[in-house]
This record gives structure tokens, sequence and C-alpha cells, in this order.
């Protein structure tokens, strides 16, 4: 978890509370504002994580010739889809599926850190003969010690589902 920072989102919504603007973050103007109303919309416990994209339908003959990478992008917005910039913390993924070769993931499971609401995944399916309707699935969660300034989101998964 090494890296970690506070990220721009925060430092945004700390400009835009002391001077009106925001600097230094894209969309300057309302950046501030946008992260600072979710920041508001979390401390009432409004936190949804998403996986997008949500699934995949890679096939078992694509499979057996090599192997196939999703990139899957990890947020915590609010449930109007304003994302928590402001949050750089820990949630945890795991992987899991029903057939061999096993899937697997980077970073690598347990708990990871996002940056501004934002965590890049990558769920790889090697190369070998998977079996037509076995799965793979990324799991993303809120942190087991803290959830989110205490409250928890549903957890959000990315689903890979072998297609013939």
């Amino acid at each position: 978890m090494a890296g970690v920072t506070v990220g721009t989102g925060a430092f945004g919504m700390a400009d835009w509370l002391r001077n009106g603007v925001t600097s230094d973050t894209a969309d300057a103007v309302t950046n501030g504002y946008d992260t600072f109303k979710a920041f508001i919309k979390g401390q009432g416990g409004d936190y949804v994580l998403a996986c997008t994209p949500a699934t995949a339908a890679p096939s078992a003959a694509a499979l057996a010739k090599a192997a196939i990478s999703y990139t899957v992008d990890v947020t915590l917005s609010t449930a109007d889809g304003e994302v928590h910039s402001w949050y750089s913390g820990p949630v945890k993924i795991a992987i899991a599926d029903n057939d061999t070769p096993n899937a697997t993931i980077s970073p690598t499971a347990g708990a990871q850190y996002m940056t501004n609401g934002n965590l890049t995944v990558t769920v790889t399916l090697p190369k070998g003969t998977w079996t037509e309707g076995k799965a793979a699935t990324l799991t993303v969660s809120d942190p087991d010690n803290t959830g989110f300034g205490g409250w928890t989101a549903t957890d959000a998964t990315f689903v890979a589902t072998v297609a013939a």
C-alpha cells in the first residue's frame, strides 16, 4: 500500500472552502464544490461502490489460445453518481472462480488503497481450458476495520462468465 497520497479531491475541496474556487484540478471552478457535496452526502452514509465494466463474456476458444485481461475501474460515489474524490483510503478486493486455471488480479487480493475515490484493478483469466458457464468474480468491499467514515457500502462485482 505504498505510494498513498491525500489526492487532489481533498485539496480541491479545501481550496473551495477557503477561497470559493479550486486550483490545480480538472474543472477548477466546480471540482471543490462537487467534492464538498459528495463529502457531505458521505457523512450521512451515502456510499456506493461500483465496478466498470460489471461483466464480460470471454470465449472458451479465445482462452484456449491466450490469456485475457480486463481493466476494471472501481469507484466510490454517492447514489447520484458523484465520486467521493476526497476519499483516499482502503477497500478490500478479492478474486474467486469456479474453474481451473485460476483467475488473478493486480493489485493483489486484500486491502488496497483508492486515490480520489478510484482504483484500477486488472483481472486476468489465464490461457487454458475453461468451461462454458464458469465464471471469475472480482469482489470489492468496504474496509474491515472502519468502513467509510464508519459507514458501509454494498459490495461491487465484476463477473467474467466464460461463453462458448
